[in-house]
C-alpha cells in the first residue's frame, strides 16, 4: 500500500442504516479533516448505497483509488471511487456475484484487498 505522507484531508466512515433514522440506508461519510480547511471536523460528503446491508469491514484498495466496503447481511461489496473527487466520492461498482464465483465471503474484504489490483 502506498506510505502516507503528511496529513489525510479526508477521513471515510463506512456506517450502517438504522430503521427509523434518515434514509435507513447504509452509507459513506465523508468528514473533513484536514486542520486548515473551513470544514474541519465537519461531515462534507453522505453517500447512500441504497439498503441496509449491516455495513462492516472496509479498506482501501493498494493504489488507495478506491475503497470496497461490504456488509453482514448480504454478498454486496460496494467499491468507492475515493481518488477522483476525494471530498465527494462516487459509488464506482457494485459486486453482488463474488461468494457465487469465489465460494469466498464478503467479510474477507480487509484480506482480499491485497490480492486485487
Amino acid at each position: 500500500m502506498a506510505k502516507i505522507v503528511g496529513q489525510e484531508d479526508y477521513v471515510y466512515v463506512w456506517t450502517l442504516g438504522v430503521e427509523g433514522l434518515g434514509d435507513e440506508q447504509d452509507k459513506l461519510v465523508t468528514i473533513d479533516v484536514s486542520p486548515k480547511s473551513k470544514t474541519y471536523g465537519k461531515v462534507v460528503s453522505v453517500l447512500s448505497v441504497g439498503g441496509r446491508n449491516e455495513a462492516h469491514h472496509s479498506g482501501l484498495s493498494d493504489d488507495r483509488h478506491y475503497l470496497w466496503a461490504g456488509g453482514l447481511d448480504t454478498n454486496k461489496i460496494f467499491i468507492f471511487d475515493v481518488h477522483s473527487n476525494p471530498r465527494k466520492p462516487k459509488l464506482h461498482k457494485v459486486i453482488t456475484d463474488f461468494v457465487e464465483k469465489s465460494g469466498g465471503m464478503v467479510d474477507l474484504i480487509h484480506s482480499m484487498l491485497y490480492q486485487v489490483e
